[in-house]
């Protein structure tokens, strides 16, 4: 089979620190030069974005801030690609990822093909922690995301929509996924540079709270079940405060507590034994942190809701 011509589309902002190592990692990928074309969508950067894009061999597309969301449909109606692949800034592609995530199209009921994902920049704790919580502990149920898809598929669904911020993604893959098989391939391999800092950490978890009323109305069970996790979470403190009322309180301590440790407990030392991470053992402590971050940003997103949550 000849090999399909491939679009990878990125979409930055505020991505001088990671970008290049995105774009070194395609420098490297063995797959024709001819077949494959690589966009950058700059989402109005303030940073150095578009100067360091520059220094590469790709299309660079300029937009104002808009979201992750826009920005992939800019890309998408700009690429001449027959399969399209979508890759974040902050993402590091082994030499045979483009091949392995191609590959599954030879059948024609496969309509999206996912990868793996290991961590970068595994020298910082708040990465591991971010890493071990998002790709280990929290994994997705049922199909993969897509991160490639045919474009002619793209042309049958409808666009991203960008009205799920955090979340259009989530959507992407549920309409995707009517069309035909996701599928995995182990061998094509992303590496995450995560957040290191509590400042990026706070970034991303208001994006995702500001994001997820937002997806009530079409997908009322999904949403329900993703505010469990940060209900459990965010409590915590409170809980611990009530150890030292009344009895009432005390109870409702206790047993909100003790559902907390049980789950997190389970879950940590899952995670240790896939990783032999230490960090691991601090996942419940994250938790709390970032689900408090979490449900601000959700108080947010009631507060601005007329507009598109954006990172």
């Amino acid at each position: 089979m000849e090999l399909p011509r491939v679009s990878i589309i990125i979409p930055a902002y505020n991505e001088e620190k990671t970008i290049s190592k995105c774009l070194s990692s395609i420098k490297k990928l063995c797959y024709p030069k001819s077949k494959l074309e690589t966009i950058v969508i700059d989402d109005g950067s303030i940073d150095n974005t578009a100067k360091v894009v520059s220094k590469f061999d790709v299309n660079l597309i300029k937009g104002g801030h808009k979201g992750v969301g826009i920005a992939r449909n800019l890309g998408i109606k700009k690429s001449k690609g027959e399969i399209i692949v979508f890759v974040d800034a902050d993402e590091v592609m082994n030499k045979v990822f483009l091949r392995e995530i191609v590959d599954p199209y030879k059948d024609k009921s496969v309509v999206g093909v996912d990868c793996s994902y290991k961590l970068f920049n595994t020298e910082s704790k708040i990465a591991r922690l971010h890493f071990l919580r998002i790709f280990l502990g929290m994994k997705e149920p049922g199909s993969p995301y897509p991160r490639s898809c045919r474009k002619k598929t793209i042309k049958e669904i409808g666009e991203i929509r960008p009205r799920f911020g955090y979340y259009d993604d989530w959507d992407f893959k549920v309409r995707i996924s009517e069309k035909g098989e996701i599928l995995r391939v182990e061998d094509a391999v992303l590496k995450r540079i995560e957040p290191k800092n509590m400042k990026e950490t706070w970034r991303q978890n208001k994006w995702a709270g500001k994001s997820i009323l937002k997806l009530f109305k079409e997908y009322k069970l999904e949403t329900l079940r993703r505010l469990l996790f940060p209900l459990l979470c965010a409590p915590v403190p409170i809980h611990f405060l009530f150890l030292f009322g009344p009895l009432f309180f005390k109870i409702i301590g206790i047993l909100g507590l003790s559902f907390f440790f049980i789950i997190e407990t389970k879950r940590s030392i899952g995670m240790y034994k896939m990783t032999k991470w230490k960090e691991a053992f601090l996942t419940p402590l994250f938790d709390i942190i970032t689900m408090e971050m979490y449900c601000i940003g959700i108080l947010l997103g009631i507060l601005d809701w007329s507009s598109t949550p954006k990172a």
